[in-house]
């Protein structure tokens, strides 16, 4: 079933793209010129409509699915604009237009509107009451109002609340990082206020906007009686994941290229 979320902005299936006695709707009666494919599988090429633009995002319906790596979000909302600034209509589909494609058109809409992700999705269920983004995708849309309706991963990778929700879906995967290399690896004065060099060479290693901030529950007043509470841990560092690290060898332990212990 296909639901029209706003003037020229659509959402549905992917039997809507795919089934021959629907897809002449697309564009005889609805007068599609933009199909958005956020899935597995892209539509085929001789299922496609002559007239129609396609484009395909490939994205599975997993809580660890990032949608912010390679700008896929980014791309999405700049294949939405492009096509209504060419007054064209957008057919945004995924599998069962439940998850993933919610979660473009919820992400347009808080860009467009200013909303919350929260109302986003609310207006978009008053449509289609299916929809429902699954968690991964909620907290991404957290992350997303957070840093004020950017999708750059250049900028998203600076965000705190990001670099932390990687860190989660990390440690619940066997996997190791398999999420964060697109975290920029970048070492750049400009960047940062902090820097952290090899007590050897003197290389720069990483910076403070490397490091993922984590909670422990109790801490020590001045008088040394143990009070209950949540604070930032100051016993050591998480940090994103680099390029010269070595673990697998060494039980944990982060060596640099000289053997030293950072």
């Amino acid at each position: 079933m296909i639901d029209r979320i706003l003037e020229n902005l659509y959402l549905s299936d992917v039997q809507d793209v795919l089934n021959e006695f629907r897809i002449d709707r697309l564009k005889n009666e609805l007068k599609i010129s933009h199909v958005l494919t956020v899935a597995a599988e892209g539509i085929p090429v001789e299922k496609q409509i002559v007239g129609i633009s396609y484009m395909f995002i490939y994205a599975l319906d997993t809580n660890t699915q990032n949608m912010f790596a390679d700008n896929l979000l980014a791309n999405a909302l700049m294949f939405i604009r492009t096509s209504f600034e060419n007054n064209g209509r957008v057919l945004v589909h995924c599998e069962a237009g439940i998850s993933r494609s919610v979660f473009i058109v919820a992400a347009y809409l808080m860009q467009k509107l200013q909303w919350s992700s929260t109302k986003a999705i609310e207006y978009i269920q008053r449509i289609r009451p299916i929809a429902l983004p699954n968690d991964g995708f909620m907290q991404q849309l957290q992350i997303f109002e957070s840093c004020h309706f950017i999708a750059d991963i250049q900028i998203i990778s600076q965000c705190q609340l990001y670099k932390n929700w990687l860190l989660n879906i990390s440690s619940a995967s066997s996997a190791r990082f398999p999420l964060y290399k697109k975290l920029p690896n970048l070492i750049d004065s400009t960047w940062s206020n902090v820097e952290y060099r090899c007590r050897k060479c003197r290389k720069i290693l990483f910076n403070d906007k490397h490091i993922l901030t984590h909670k422990t529950m109790t801490s020590r007043n001045v008088t040394g009686n143990e009070e209950t509470g949540i604070i930032d841990c100051g016993f050591g560092h998480f940090i994103t994941p680099m390029d010269w690290m070595s673990l697998n060898e060494h039980r944990g332990k982060v060596i640099f290229f000289w053997g030293q212990k950072v």
